[in-house]
């Protein structure tokens, strides 16, 4: 089972092939080759990378078959496969990973702060929403809840750990990107925004941060607690559209998600801990 979370995980090395380079680069080489009296043929493509005055252009035509070929059959990226086999063991055997837990401070900060983010978006945007109250969405080997939706769009609100953080959002990262795709078919939807929101600490955080701090460091941290508190809501929110194709995105999302699931139905416990022969 694939977490909406984790859909970057499989979606890595998405084959990227245009049909019109491909088309052009073939005609040139096929051209060539013709006028030196030969009938051109791909099965024949490393010797034309080796015929002079065409072995240039043949690389770039056995770079775009190369293309072609993984846009064809998209293999499951090795990548892929370890988190694949990642997560088997987690299911299967309770493995779990520790080095990122909910004890983090980022991501106790997120959990805690999160409904008060969604609150100064829909203030921010004049939207009635609220936090999503049901617990995580099965379709097919994807699982996952998304934070809130309207209509037919969806908004995942992320709550960066400092000011420094949230000064460093630009833009919608792939892990993200991937995430707000694989809750566009999860829902059915066709829109997504993220959302990034600058968020004091909440106060029951505050004794486990500061509990190193001396007073002077103390004092410097509710002073910059009080500065976010009293920044204006559209200075406390970097907002970014999902642009581009999202339909050909979730298509793609679904092939890889059908591949990952016959491999994951594959593993073994040998498998997994790289004993197998």
């Amino acid at each position: 089972m694939i977490r909406c979370s984790s859909a970057y995980s499989i979606c890595t090395n998405k084959p990227n092939f245009n049909k019109d380079a491909y088309n052009a680069i073939y005609e040139k080489v096929k051209e060539k080759v013709e006028k030196k009296k030969q009938i051109f043929n791909l099965i024949n493509i490393e010797d034309y990378c080796e015929m002079a005055g065409v072995m240039t252009d043949a690389k770039s035509l056995r770079t775009q078959i190369e293309k072609k070929y993984n846009a064809e059959h998209d293999p499951l990226p090795d990548g892929a496969k370890t988190y694949l086999e990642e997560r088997w063991l987690e299911l299967n055997y309770n493995f779990h990973d520790f080095g990122t837990t909910d004890s983090m401070p980022q991501i106790m900060k997120g959990n805690i702060c999160e409904e008060g983010g969604i609150y100064l978006v829909g203030k921010q945007y004049n939207l009635a929403i609220e936090k999503n109250p049901n617990s995580a969405k099965t379709l097919g080997f994807l699982s996952g809840s998304y934070d809130v939706k309207y209509a037919n769009v969806i908004r995942d609100i992320k709550i960066p750990e400092t000011w420094k953080s949230f000064r460093s959002k630009t833009g919608i990262a792939l892990v993200y990107y991937w995430q707000l795709i694989a809750y566009c078919l999860l829902e059915d939807c066709d829109s997504a925004y993220l959302d990034y929101v600058l968020m004091p600490y909440p106060e029951e955080m505050v004794p486990m941060i500061v509990k190193n701090y001396s007073e002077k460091e103390k004092l410097k941290f509710v002073q910059v607690q009080n500065a976010i508190r009293n920044l204006d809501i559209k200075d406390r929110i970097k907002t970014y559209k999902v642009e581009g194709d999202i339909q050909a995105d979730i298509e793609f999302l679904k092939s890889r998600l059908e591949k990952a699931e016959v491999y994951y139905d594959t593993l073994t416990y040998a498998k997994c801990m790289k004993m197998a022969a």
